[in-house]
């Protein structure tokens, strides 16, 4: 029998969004995420320890810059400490965010196929699109919002999941994630300007520093919720009643 899009070859073609649950049991095979789960939720741990070590660190640069604005006593070698300290945290929050990125991406794709190996309903994403959103300029500001909203929800309620239910945990984590962005992506301009910039003022380097503790605020806050958030996930997923699963009437 003949499609719709088979007999009108001009037809929008559905995009395919979802897997058959019928076939999902031959597509993926429910996996623990445990030591995936604690391996993130050590990296965010540190990623936290990290921006702690930022704010102090921060904070020194920024008595250090007020005292040389105000005309007080400093030495060259107090000066030179700061930029080799500043530059060595600079370097491992950098590398553990790229380790924390990569780790997420695995954790998210391996979470959304444990929900069509439990052959959950009406998933909208793929595991694919669950992490390919979060790279698609302007649609990544509320897609990764609703595919983790799905997750969530999927997770803890699997069959009888609803799509429009409040996550208020999901949203308050995507709102520090587009908050940090924010400043993280304002921090970063000014901090380059700076550095372009062949005579800063002193004013220039504590603003950009005022700017950088502020950033920091959203993003030990956005560690916390990830924290949270992956590890509730992990539990709901673990707790799923197989037997009764396997036992619903069209699974």
């Amino acid at each position: 029998m003949n499609t719709a899009n088979d007999q009108n070859p001009y037809a929008i073609p559905q995009m395919a969004n979802s897997i058959n649950p019928a076939q999902a049991d031959l597509q993926f095979h429910f996996q623990h995420l445990g030591g995936l789960t604690t391996v993130l939720s050590v990296l965010l741990g540190l990623g936290l320890v990290v921006e702690i070590a930022t704010a102090w660190s921060s904070l020194l640069q920024y008595d250090l810059l007020t005292r040389m604005h105000n005309g007080g006593q400093f030495t060259a070698a107090e000066a030179d400490a700061n930029d080799s300290r500043v530059g060595l945290i600079a370097i491992a929050a950098l590398l553990l965010f790229l380790v924390t990125i990569v780790t997420f991406a695995i954790w998210i794709s391996k979470s959304h196929k444990n929900l069509y190996a439990l052959k959950v309903p009406n998933l909208t994403f793929t595991p694919g699109w669950a992490v390919g959103w979060y790279f698609i300029p302007i649609l990544n500001l509320i897609r990764p919002y609703q595919s983790m909203k799905e997750l969530w929800h999927a997770s803890h309620h699997g069959p009888n999941w609803v799509k429009t239910a409040p996550a208020s945990l999901v949203g308050a984590w995507w709102a520090l994630w587009l908050l940090n962005s924010v400043y993280g992506h304002i921090s970063t301009q000014i901090n380059e300007d700076v550095l372009i910039d062949v005579a800063p003022t002193l004013e220039d380097l504590i603003f950009a520093t005022q700017v950088e503790m502020a950033t920091i605020i959203f993003a030990a806050r956005l560690h916390v919720f990830a924290f949270v958030l992956v590890r509730r996930i992990n539990r709901a997923q673990q707790a799923f009643d197989f037997d009764a699963l396997n036992a619903s009437p069209g699974y």
